[in-house]
């Protein structure tokens, strides 16, 4: 699909979160299908607004309609400065209040038909209501963009973590206000985005200039659809331009991580253990649990354990705790260490692992017969 020669592509997700929320606000099947309606062209003209603005100044933008929303990013290598950055990211409240004002000049013509009357309405007040919420200070939203590239102009690159910092006090600020306030539903809404911020803020301790350049960014994308797609070699391509172009930093990582995990799909496991064992011990949660992953498989059992120490601290599921503890009590049964063996299979086992089944892998076949090891199943089994 493309509008105004700019390509859209939906996600049946997107029709799945818009049907939901379409339902509760028409509450009936009519109410439901106009909703979703309302839904789809508020969002496609408030993403249409980023892509026209994005497209005048000469960049070829793309447009991608997703579970909670959209994204509008550009394609190729096309670099705008951060004033006319500025202006695509404003653009799109700005054609979410210019629906609005066509909503309600289209409402004075349609007075003697109450049900088109009700739509028009409905449309511009969300689109003002949505427009409004979208223009706080907080990143992801436009608004926190905004705040972003000014922080850029200001600072340079070291703005994007100032305008990270903001978004967290903010949101969090935001999110206990509302918790206390009776609105839980945006709470939860605010603190997911100061835990991203905050998160985004960890992982961007090695940010450079680089990793703002667009046309890395836009690589970026591409290799990650691409790879989706099944197109690993031009991912892998891609991820390798980005690695060459950057040298550090979080784009560079980012790229490494993703071009270990083909090759390590691929079966090309010491290919992938040299790739991401490069990026050295300040790595990230992903690129440490997969440095785990990696170096058990090659056998460096002392090399997991340390990336274990790094990784294990910033898990946020049972099921991922699980893996890496269960790992780590593999590495630590072939070297030997019993204590620490116990250590990480009770971690393991307290996030869902079947400890049964774990024990007779052949990893633990020359601890399995220790006192110590005997005894701690023992008491589990009649726990």
């Amino acid at each position: 699909m493309r509008l105004f020669g700019i390509p859209i592509k939906i996600s049946p997700m997107f029709f799945v979160m818009a049907a939901i929320i379409a339902y509760f606000l028409g509450r009936s099947l009519i109410g439901t299908a106009i909703w979703m309606v309302i839904i789809f062209v508020s969002v496609l003209v408030h993403e249409l607004g980023h892509g026209l603005v994005s497209k005048a100044f000469g960049q070829s933008p793309k447009i991608e309609l997703v579970l909670f929303g959209g994204m509008t990013y550009p394609q190729g290598n096309k670099r705008i400065s951060l004033g006319k950055e500025f202006l695509v990211v404003l653009a799109g409240p700005l054609f979410g209040f210019l629906l609005s004002f066509v909503a309600f000049i289209l409402m004075a013509l349609a007075t003697e038909s109450p049900v088109i009357y009700s739509i028009l309405f409905a449309t511009a007040v969300i689109n003002i209501y949505w427009s409004l919420i979208n223009l706080l200070p907080i990143l992801p939203l436009d608004g926190g963009h905004l705040v972003r590239i000014f922080l850029e102009m200001l600072f340079g690159p070291r703005g994007w973590r100032i305008a990270l910092l903001v978004s967290f006090a903010l949101a969090a600020a935001g999110g206990v206000f509302f918790l206390f306030g009776g609105g839980l539903f945006i709470a939860i809404i605010l603190f997911l985005f100061a835990f991203q911020n905050l998160e985004s803020f960890r992982q961007t301790r090695g940010f450079t200039p680089v990793d703002r350049d667009p046309s890395i960014q836009s690589r970026l994308v591409e290799a990650a659809a691409a790879n989706e797609a099944g197109n690993s070699q031009l991912a892998k391509k891609l991820y390798k331009e980005v690695i060459t172009l950057t040298g550090d930093g979080v784009a560079h990582e980012s790229a490494t991580v993703a071009l270990a995990e083909i090759y390590e799909k691929e079966g090309a496991i010491e290919k992938a253990y040299t790739l991401i064992k490069k990026l050295g011990k300040e790595c990230s949660q992903n690129a440490c649990c997969l440095l785990q992953k990696l170096a058990f498989e090659m056998k460096q059992y002392q090399e997991a354990i340390l990336a274990t120490n790094s990784c294990y601290r910033t898990l946020s599921t049972p099921d991922q705790v699980a893996e890496v503890a269960t790992i780590a009590a593999k590495s630590a049964a072939q070297l030997g260490r019993v204590d620490e063996t116990l250590e990480w299979l009770e971690a393991a086992q307290r996030s869902g692992a079947k400890l049964d089944e774990i024990i007779q892998e052949p990893d633990f076949t020359q601890i399995r017969d220790n006192e110590k090891v005997r005894a701690y199943l023992s008491r589990k089994k009649t726990s």
